[in-house]
């Protein structure tokens, strides 16, 4: 083989494994391929034309290269910045060649008229030339979403501060009367790298992105007997015909309580619709002083009476247009006041009304209060839970600032009542204050998750305790 076809195999092998290559680019690796193997600077002249420099136009070094590689299965397009070669099957090689019209002269030049005629006339190529340089390449196809969507319906007696179709609610309530009471439905993204417990939301300067974090992707009002009917079949569709209702605590908005929603439908992996209950519960938008604090947790105290009275209503229409024997119902820190009353208050009702399930996580609920409504607290579901930990430094402020003791502080001796399942979760993982252990530690989430299966007391991760007030549950496993 000499050195002009050592070359010209060179620069095939390269087009065909580059593809479509720039000037500058090609030119440099085919200089340092040469050299390699020994290609001398003269052939490399003779054949691009330009020496070492890169050639103005890849077309001229296009056109010397036809006659060595027409005679393999190659097509070759050149264009004034760029040259693309690709391998071909089969042997009717012209038929298949889209070029330049420069390429179909040269073409035409080194092999002769008529055997571009017999294959195929040059007016064809030439036509089947221009479609393909004048055809747009084909759009790239967004790859599918690297997240989960999630359906959030919700109530809220917050004040609506945009429009019926584009609601956003504030920290204040709705007037009184018939419209008190909001509906809607938002769909949260869950991204596929989700970690169990945690709503992951951007830092710093950076924008919220679906496949990352847990974003609110659609917010949309309904009325409310469009609600019910969305609720309906939602669960007609659903693998468990049962709902769960998720009531938030101090210091929330309305969008944190939809994303957590979100994330605890997934963490449960529950099949059925999710509903958050959205109560102005004055939530702290900057870091504040101490007393600033106490006086927006004193508001939020004076808020929950009338949230109650709120949640009440929704729980009562919930019952009238479900079974409330498949409804669960969850509550987190000072909603537990909302819920608890509420359901305690149904129980009592001249037509009782029993849900599936009632869980209390770290209620904040003064203790002595609480033993006021558990006895009928007990019989308002088929299974009624409560949480509780000795290290939740939320609740000994509460504690701190009212005097009283809470029902989710264990410190002091965990609350026990006949027909409650206390589970002390002092052992298990949660965040710095000590909280949020149902919605943040993978452990009590599955445990919530048994619960809400029907699985009772006692369970792999539990062992039995007994106090003077009676037995309870100790969560022993910590590696989640």
């Amino acid at each position: 083989m000499t050195e002009l076809e050592t070359l010209v195999a060179l620069i095939r092998d390269l087009l065909v494994a580059i593809g479509r290559v720039q000037a500058t680019s090609f030119i440099r690796r085919l200089q340092r391929e040469a050299r390699e193997r020994g290609i001398g600077r003269e052939t490399l002249s003779s054949l691009s034309g330009e020496g070492v420099t890169v050639p103005a136009s890849l077309s001229d070094l296009g056109k010397r290269l036809i006659g060595a590689l027409s005679a393999a299965n190659f097509i070759v397009v050149t264009a004034p910045d760029h040259i693309e070669v690709r391998e071909v099957p089969g042997d009717d090689l012209l038929a298949r060649m889209i070029m330049s019209q420069e390429t179909v002269s040269a073409l035409t030049e080194r092999l002769g008229e008529q055997r571009v005629v017999e294959t195929q006339t040059a007016a064809e190529i030439e036509r089947l030339t221009l479609a393909a340089l004048t055809e747009r390449p084909p759009r790239k196809r967004k790859p599918p979403p690297t997240y989960a969507t999630i359906r959030v319906h919700y109530v809220t007696d917050r004040q609506n501060e945009g429009t019926d179709l584009e609601p956003l609610f504030g920290e204040g309530f709705a007037a009184e009367g018939d419209a008190r009471l909001s509906y809607g439905t938002c769909d949260v993204s869950i991204p596929d790298g989700h970690e169990v417990g945690e709503v992951e939301r951007p830092s710093g300067w950076q924008r919220e992105d679906p496949e990352r974090h847990i974003v609110i992707l659609t917010h949309e009002g309904r009325p409310r007997a469009v609600f019910y009917r969305e609720l309906h079949a939602e669960l007609d569709q659903a693998s468990v015909r049962t709902a769960l209702l998720f009531v938030h605590g101090f210091n929330v908005t309305f969008e944190e309580a939809i994303q957590r929603t979100a994330q605890l439908k997934s963490d449960l992996s529950y099949a059925g619709p999710v509903i958050a209950f959205c109560w102005p519960s004055m939530r702290l938008n900057v870091v504040t002083a101490a007393a600033v604090g106490k006086r927006a947790y004193n508001r939020a105290e004076r808020n929950a009476p009338a949230a109650q009275r709120d949640l009440q209503q929704f729980l009562t229409e919930l019952a009238a247009e479900l079974e409330p024997s498949l409804v669960h119902l969850i509550a987190h820190s000072m909603g537990n006041r909302l819920l608890a009353n509420s359901v305690a208050r149904l129980s009592l009702a001249p037509l009782p009304v029993r849900f599936a399930t009632v869980i209390l996580a770290a209620p904040d609920i003064k203790q002595v209060d609480f033993f006021a409504i558990a006895a009928a607290v007990a019989v308002s579901a088929r299974a009624v839970t409560l949480y509780a930990s000795s290290k939740d430094r939320a609740l000994e402020g509460a504690h701190f600032i009212s005097a009283y003791p809470r029902a989710g502080d264990s410190g002091a001796g965990i609350t026990i009542y006949p027909g409650i399942d206390s589970i002390d979760a002092t052992a298990a993982r949660t965040d710095p204050a000590g909280h949020g252990y149902v919605t943040n530690s993978g452990l009590v989430i599955q445990d919530v998750s048994e619960v809400l299966n029907g699985t009772g007391v006692p369970r792999f991760w539990l062992r039995p305790k007994t106090s003077p007030a009676g037995k309870y549950w100790r969560i022993v496993r910590t590696k989640y």
